[in-house]
C-alpha cells in the first residue's frame, strides 16, 4: 500500500518533519506492506522490533496514521536535546522507577484516539536479533481498549 506523502506522520513541526522524511526517502527504501490492516480511526498500540535508531524514521514514514513513541526517560535527564527531542516529538516518558506512571500516560493517550509506538523489547538490539519482549504492552492495550498491530 502506498501511503500518502501529504499526510503528516509526526508529532514534528512541519519545518523539521518534511526534510526528515526526504532525508528518510533517499537514505531508506521503505516498502509497505498490511497497512490497511491499520484501523484509521481510535487508539492503537503498534510494536515494533527495534534494531536501530532510525526505526522511528522508519515507523513514521511507513505508516498511514501520526505516531507517537515511548522513550526511555533517562534520556530526558542526560541532555537537554532529548528534553527538547521529547517535546517536540510528543514521546511518552517511561522509566523502570516509575514505570506505571508511563504505563498511566499511554493509556490516557491511546484512550484519546491516538497510536502509540512501543519497542517491547525494552532496548535496540545490538546483534540484529529479536531480544526478549518485556512485559507490559498486554496490559496497556487490555486497560486502554486498543487493538495491537504488530
Amino acid at each position: 500500500m502506498e501511503t500518502n506523502p501529504r499526510i503528516r506522520r509526526s508529532y514534528l513541526p512541519l519545518w523539521i518533519e518534511m526534510p526528515l522524511a526526504m532525508l528518510g526517502r533517499l537514505l531508506y527504501r521503505v516498502r509497505v506492506r498490511g497497512a490497511e490492516n491499520m484501523p484509521m480511526q481510535g487508539g492503537l498500540l503498534l510494536i515494533s522490533n527495534h534494531i536501530s535508531y532510525m526505526d522511528l524514521l522508519v515507523v513514521m514514514l511507513a505508516s498511514p496514521r501520526r505516531v507517537r513513541f515511548v522513550g526511555y526517560d533517562k534520556f530526558i535527564r542526560a541532555h537537554v536535546f532529548f528534553t527538547w527531542l521529547f517535546r517536540i516529538t510528543g514521546t511518552i516518558p517511561i522509566s523502570a522507577e516509575h514505570s506505571l506512571d508511563g504505563m498511566r500516560a499511554i493509556i490516557r493517550v491511546l484512550k484519546a484516539g491516538e497510536v502509540v509506538c512501543l519497542f517491547p523489547e525494552g532496548s535496540i538490539s545490538r546483534t540484529g536479533q529479536l531480544l526478549e519482549l518485556r512485559a507490559g504492552f498486554e496490559v496497556i492495550a487490555r486497560r486502554a481498549g486498543v487493538p495491537v498491530l504488530p
